[in-house]
């Protein structure tokens, strides 16, 4: 969407605006005082009064990766983040008015499996760069081509350690700005996160267990400035009461079997959710959850004979049992659909069958969601594991709706 289309939603007539506005960038410090060992947050009420694209803001964190053990590393050291600078993250809450907008978990995974299927090769190769993103092709930092790449994001080696500064955008924080396209003023936001300092990092050798320090961290928000002769008008018309916009977005929510699991998996994801737009269901072998030397992210477990079952009924008439029809599943979700030749994924077919197995379901196209989109549902997984032990997780992503009322904050409702 374009700068000129959203600040058009904000007014009742469309108007013809090729250039009308300049962003300047402000700095939010966050609360911490440099005690960075509790949940890290930005307040910015201070920038109340002000049009800021939330959507276009980021927070710069520096670190430093260090030994966690008596070993002191080498500037040859084999270990770096593991799948982009957002595996720092491990929750993000978002607030706005005091209402709670968005509580993200494992942040590390669920972002990483949309911008694998949301974004195209083109942005992997460019800008995901620039947020420490590489395609990993191993679960091990052995011959893993992004790891390599991810050891030149390290900075220089300085005594012991590497020095880093990490960009991360809000869009990787919270699906909530992920979806925003438009900007916020006379609302305040609060923005709060908990880092993962240990098992963000992935190392070759036991030598080099690490751990990250976090050193300092800001806010970095978009300020919207208006032409003088537009100026008037824009406040003009956020100044009535009726003046309103409405978001509406697709909030994550993440479930997991308690325990490592093998065999058959029938679990019963949600007992009554509202709203139910699609499902993720992802095995992570044993060996590669939660620890330095694999990564999460990056499994080939394949499930066999899934099925969804909604309200006591099979979603599918017959079992998924073929890897081409859980691809095409995975494809409706791609840009587009996956029909556009021009904006794919980063998820090749190969990709997908050898480094990624994401297992995805469109669950909005229910008949039943026609007459009550919001209707609540019972949500239930069944498939078959491979020989082995995993970490079974479930994400869910679910219908939210926020609408702001730019002259009555308090009136700000999500439902």
């Amino acid at each position: 969407m374009t700068d000129s289309n959203e600040i058009e939603r904000l007014f009742t007539n469309e108007l013809e605006l090729s250039k009308y506005k300049q962003k300047r960038w402000v700095r939010v410090p966050d609360s911490n005082k440099s005690n960075y060992n509790q949940p890290i947050l930005y307040n910015c009420r201070d920038h109340k009064d002000k049009l800021v694209s939330y959507h276009d803001g980021y927070i710069l964190v520096k670190i430093k990766i260090s030994s966690s053990t008596n070993t002191v590393l080498l500037n040859t050291a084999d270990v770096a983040l593991k799948n982009g600078n957002n595996c720092v993250i491990e929750d993000c809450r978002v607030r706005i008015e005091g209402t709670e907008i968005d509580q993200s978990r494992m942040n590390y995974i669920t972002m990483t499996y949309l911008n694998l299927i949301e974004y195209s090769d083109d942005y992997a190769k460019s800008i995901a760069e620039s947020y420490g993103f590489a395609k990993d092709n191993s679960a091990t930092a052995t011959d893993n081509a992004g790891h390599t790449k991810r050891k030149l994001f390290r900075g220089a080696f300085n005594t012991g350690k590497f020095s880093q500064s990490l960009k991360i955008p809000l869009s990787y924080m919270s699906t909530f700005f992920r979806r925003l396209d438009f900007p916020i003023i006379n609302h305040t936001v609060e923005l709060e996160w908990n880092p993962r300092l240990v098992n963000s990092l992935l190392k070759a050798a036991a030598t080099e267990a690490s751990v990250i320090t976090i050193e300092a961290s800001e806010l970095i928000l978009p300020v919207v400035e208006l032409p003088s002769h537009y100026e008037s008008k824009f406040y003009s018309q956020i100044s009535h009461k009726s003046s309103k916009l409405s978001l509406n977005w697709g909030k994550i929510k993440v479930y997991e079997i308690a325990n490592l699991v093998s065999g058959q998996v029938d679990y019963e994801v949600d007992s009554s959710v509202t709203g139910i737009r699609k499902l993720f269901a992802v095995a992570i072998p044993q060996a590669n959850w939660n620890n330095q030397t694999n990564i999460e992210t990056v499994t080939n477990a394949t499930l066999s004979n899934f099925n969804v079952v909604l309200d006591g009924e099979q979603y599918y008439a017959q079992n998924i049992t073929d890897d081409a029809l859980a691809y095409e599943l995975l494809k409706e979700l791609f840009n587009n659909g996956g029909e556009d030749y021009n904006t794919g994924s980063c998820l090749s077919y190969l990709d997908w069958l050898n480094t990624y197995k994401i297992y995805c379901m469109d669950l909005s196209r229910q008949r039943v969601l026609e007459a009550d989109p919001r209707k609540a549902q019972s949500v239930r997984f069944r498939c078959e594991l491979p020989t082995g032990n995993y970490k079974v997780l479930f994400i869910l992503e679910v219908e939210k709706q926020t609408t702001f009322y730019f002259s009555n904050p308090s009136g700000l409702s999500n439902v």
